[in-house]
C-alpha cells in the first residue's frame, strides 16, 4: 500500500508562510534555550495557546471548586507537572533525557491537538523538534502521526526515512534507521533485548 502520492500537496500560500514562521520561532527558541526549566516554559506557553486559545497567565488560584478541572488541565500543560513512561524505566540516562523531556511532551501533545491531524505541518513539526530530541536526523525525513519512542537520545535517523503512523521506535538501546528505510504503520522496530523494568517509585 503506497501512502506517498506523486502529486504535490500543500496548504494555501498564506498558511504556509504562517506555519513556517511558527516552526522557525520554535526552532530558534529550542536552539537558544537548551536547559530543562526554560524549555518547560516555552512548551507550557505554546500548549496554552494550542489547547486553551490564550496566553499563559501565570500561576492559577485553585480556590473555586467549580474551577478545579480547569486548573488541572492548565497544570497538566506544564511539562514540570507531568511524568512520562520513560521516566519509570531502567536504563534511563537522566542527564540526556532531562533537557529533552519538555520537547518529547510537546511532540506527544501536538499529535493530540487538532494540528496533529495536519499531515503537511506534522511532517515539518516532527522533523524540526526531532532534531532537538534525537541523536541525529537526516534530511527529507517524514514522520507520520502517533509515532512513539522512549528516550529519543538513542535514535539515529538517516536521509529519506519514512516512519508511518502508529509505529513504535523501541529506543531503550541504540536504534539506527538507515537512509531510505521505511517503518510500516503500527510496526515496532528496535533490538528487543532490553527489559522494560519500572524504576521503584512512590505514588
Amino acid at each position: 500500500m503506497s501512502t506517498e502520492p506523486n502529486r504535490i500537496l500543500q496548504p494555501t500560500p498564506e498558511a504556509e508562510v504562517l506555519f513556517s514562521r511558527w516552526l522557525k520561532q520554535l526552532n530558534d527558541e529550542f536552539t537558544r534555550h537548551q536547559g530543562y526549566e526554560r524549555r518547560c516554559d516555552i512548551v507550557r506557553d505554546e500548549l496554552f495557546q494550542l489547547f486553551r486559545g490564550k496566553p499563559h497567565g501565570g500561576r492559577t488560584q485553585a480556590v473555586l471548586q467549580t474551577e478545579l478541572s480547569t486548573n488541572v488541565i492548565e497544570a497538566t500543560l506544564d511539562p514540570r507537572n507531568v511524568t512520562l513512561e520513560a521516566e519509570y524505566l531502567e536504563g534511563i540516562n537522566r542527564d540526556l533525557y532531562g533537557d529533552r523531556k519538555p520537547l518529547i511532551y510537546m511532540w506527544q501533545m501536538f499529535d493530540r491537538s487538532p494540528m496533529g491531524q495536519n499531515v503537511w505541518l506534522g511532517f515539518k513539526f516532527r522533523c524540526m523538534i526531532g532534531r532537538h530530541i534525537f541523536k541525529s536526523m537526516g534530511t527529507r525525513v517524514k514522520i507520520h502521526h502517533a509515532v512513539q519512542f522512549h528516550f529519543g537520545y538513542n535514535i539515529s535517523i538517516g536521509d529519506d526515512v519514512i516512519i508511518h503512523r502508529g509505529a513504535t521506535l523501541d529506543d531503550v538501546n541504540e536504534l539506527n534507521l538507515p537512509a531510505g528505510s521505511h517503518v510500516n504503520p503500527f510496526a515496532t522496530v528496535g533490538t528487543g533485548s532490553h527489559k522494560h523494568t519500572p524504576v521503584e517509585h512512590e505514588y
